[in-house]
């Protein structure tokens, strides 16, 4: 990726840390630019939820703009730390480590039960509940109900993920 000077970024482009927008900046001199794009919210949200903006021919992630516009480095990873990847205020925004933006997962879409760390278990024919955690998935146990499998994951969540403990429900 093309390194983006912060003086061209804050040129081009205003943020505002409140609501987590960005808007293009009046251009002296481009009309054409001004007419179409100056004051207008920029960005787009993509399939996954994401906001990309597009500046100098390079697409950057908008939650990795808000930190460099702010903080005058780029992060190494952000977490959302509600989980919408579109809100990108920056009291929603925190730096830290993939495995620990990892504990703020929502429930995947191929999931059938509902529950983030519950599946079945065919052979056994009960829940099974894991969670993932220095590397290795642990397992907590089969359970009658996905219920009780759920609630052996909230009560493990809370003393393997302590990045982000138990901030979820059903999704």
């Amino acid at each position: 990726m093309a390194e983006l000077d912060h003086s061209d970024l804050l040129r081009v482009i205003s943020y505002d840390q409140n609501t987590g927008i960005f808007v293009w900046s009046e251009r002296p001199g481009n009309r054409s630019y001004n007419a179409r794009l100056s004051g207008k919210n920029a960005g787009q949200v993509e399939s996954n939820g994401y906001i990309r903006i597009r500046i100098f021919g390079t697409r950057y992630l908008a939650h990795r703009l808000a930190w460099f516009y702010l903080y005058k480095i780029w992060p190494v990873w952000i977490d959302h730390i509600n989980g919408d990847r579109a809100d990108n205020r920056i009291d929603n925004l925190r730096e830290c480590l993939p495995v620990e933006s990892a504990q703020n997962r929502k429930v995947l879409c191929t999931n059938k039960s509902g529950f983030t760390g519950v599946h079945w278990a065919k052979r056994q024919n009960k829940w099974r509940a894991v969670i993932y955690t220095r590397n290795y998935f642990k397992s907590l146990g089969y359970f009658e109900s996905k219920d009780e499998a759920d609630a052996a994951y909230r009560q493990a969540k809370t003393q393997y993920h302590t990045f982000n403990p138990i901030q979820r429900g059903r999704q």
